[in-house]
């Protein structure tokens, strides 16, 4: 079928919209949505269609029979077998735009404004320092790479416009080292953090011949940091579980203002240094001078540091699930004599309640995607005076900064750092004021 695309859904795949049809089971009109991946607002398309997973239509290009104005030649050479970028094939213009519109539609669907729009921030390419590689054994030969969009298959890729260049050099010397310790068959998630010049990776899934680190992988794991920047390989049977050290040649540590942080295996750290200090940029110019100040979600402690070098008289407690990136804060805070009190919390399960949240004159936090939604409801009702929200999802930002406007809060700001090159991934930091 013949289809012109109307706009880009919030993954960065074009859909057209049919006419109104009706929906048999309930004896209503309806639009119909056909999303198509890797288009553009205006490419008229010949494309064949199929029910997705989740019982949508997905369509798949057949030949391009018009361009959009704002469609362009990808420049990455693999960029129509990777899953890793999703808008090399946009104008730049374009995609500065869409990704302001992003967060611009997520507000105004909660009916939104905030009194001031500052100016975007866009990271370059060649900044990523951390990637999460597939690797797949096959015979004697290893396939290191990223899962095609909607995908299983894995594609060996050689280059890589978004991730750091050093990482990129680490992968083929990663891939020949991997292969006397991969089983036939069997996927395993290979993490790479670039930290101070050197490497944390990180393997989950079924290594040596048991599916667990025996000799050949401890082998393997020697030579590796034996033979490049690699600092630390451990290993984790599941995405969620606590990662093993295979070898640790030397501590990996990182600064956040006044922290130096010793990090534990697979921490979570912005994937961009450009990005992470512009983010931090953006908070700290937020904050208050001195005061109590609260970090919610805080990791190991990347708008904490900045926080505690920020106040000239006051104290900061930093609340985070992973114990042991608290562990590192709080080994760290004790060592330097630091204002600071690092608590293991799980704010979904025991958010803070209004009692202990009115200690503080200053609060930030960076949830997960799924927002904070339980603790944004006791915040909006706390008298704290200023709090400053750090999000990578434009809905359910919206829906905690609704949240906080009904509380009383004034919506003072937003600010768009787009560290996220060339996927349809945005960051934002929010700044709310409550007046007495």
């Amino acid at each position: 079928m013949e289809i012109t695309i109307k706009a880009l859904g919030p993954r960065g795949d074009g859909y057209y919209e049919s006419e109104k049809e009706t929906d048999s089971n309930k004896g209503q009109h309806k639009n119909s949505r056909i999303y198509v991946d890797r288009t553009v607002p205006g490419d008229r398309l010949k494309v064949k269609t199929r029910r997705n997973k989740e019982g949508g239509i997905q369509g798949e290009i057949i030949k391009i029979l018009e361009p959009s104005k704002d469609r362009v030649k990808a420049p990455c050479l693999v960029y129509d077998m990777c899953g890793g970028c999703t808008l090399q094939h946009v104008s730049e213009t374009f995609y500065k735009d869409w990704k302001q519109t992003l967060i611009c539609e997520a507000l105004s669907r909660q009916s939104l404004q905030p009194k001031e729009i500052l100016e975007p921030i866009y990271i370059g390419e060649g900044s990523r320092r951390r990637v999460t590689f597939s690797a797949f054994k096959q015979r004697d030969k290893v396939i290191l790479g990223y899962k095609k969009r909607r995908s299983k298959m894995i594609n060996d890729i050689e280059s890589c416009l978004v991730a750091d260049p050093e990482i990129m050099k680490l992968q083929p010397v990663l891939k020949q080292h991997l292969a006397s310790c991969l089983q036939t068959g069997r996927v395993v998630d290979v993490l790479i953090q670039k930290v101070n010049g050197v490497f944390d990776v990180v393997l989950t899934g079924e290594v040596g011949q048991k599916g667990s680190p025996d000799l050949s992988v401890m082998q393997m794991a020697a030579d590796l940091v034996h033979q490049t920047k690699v600092a630390r390989l451990s290993w984790r049977e599941k995405f969620h579980d606590e990662c093993d050290v295979i070898v640790e040649k030397e501590p990996i540590k990182i600064k956040f203002g006044s922290l130096e942080i010793k990090l534990p295996p697979a921490s979570f750290l912005q994937p961009t240094e450009v990005g992470e200090a512009e983010l931090i940029k953006a908070v700290v110019n937020l904050l208050p001078k001195e005061g109590k100040f609260a970090d919610l979600f805080c990791g190991c402690g990347t708008f904490t540091g900045p926080m505690l070098k920020k106040i000239k008289k006051g104290s900061v407690d930093a609340f985070e699930t992973n114990k042991a990136a608290v562990e590192a804060l709080d080994r760290d805070a004790k060592l330097k004599g630091l204002p600071l009190k690092a608590v293991e919390r799980d704010l979904f399960k025991l958010p803070l309640n209004l009692e202990e949240l009115n200690k503080y004159e200053a609060l930030v936090f960076d949830p997960p995607r799924a927002g904070a939604k339980n603790q944004v409801a006791l915040m909006a009702n706390s008298t704290i005076n200023t709090i400053i929200a750090v999000s990578c999802n434009p809905i359910t930002f919206a829906r905690d900064a609704r949240v906080l406007t009904e509380g009383g809060y004034e919506f003072e700001s937003i600010q768009l750092i787009d560290q996220f090159t060339q996927s349809h991934h945005v960051e934002m930091v929010g700044a709310f004021r409550k007046y007495s």
